[in-house]
């Protein structure tokens, strides 16, 4: 819907959004590279599980992943659940073999405990 004013040469535009469903990401799943901690990988996601589906925080994670010495390439997939409407899963496949030399080990330390 638009309204045209001649003598200022103006148009006032009025959009309509219909936001429709939100979807949440019911698991976040991880293949191709079994030798790396599911821990490691999960630390640098910054799409959630339970979270909404979002599209920036899901670019983010694939560059904080592609960033790790030993992820060679980062593909995402959207599968959407069977029998909910407002659930997908997230994956990320093929991600493994080291994309440039590793020059010293890292060693990983937890810090505080998991609850619930």
């Amino acid at each position: 819907m638009s309204q045209v004013d001649p003598e200022t040469k103006e148009i006032a535009i009025t959009f309509l959004v219909d936001p429709g469903n939100r979807a949440y990401v019911r698991r976040i799943n991880f293949a191709g590279a079994p030798s790396i901690n599911d821990d490691v990988l999960r630390r640098e996601m910054r799409q959630m599980e339970g979270g909404y589906l979002s599209n920036a925080a899901v670019e983010r994670s694939k560059l904080r992943l592609q960033r790790l010495p030993y992820i060679e390439s980062v593909e995402v997939e959207t599968t959407p659940v069977p029998g909910s409407s407002d659930l997908v899963d997230r994956g990320f496949p093929d991600q493994g073999g080291p994309a440039r030399p590793v020059q010293r080990r890292h060693r990983l330390l937890r810090v505080g405990s998991r609850c619930c």
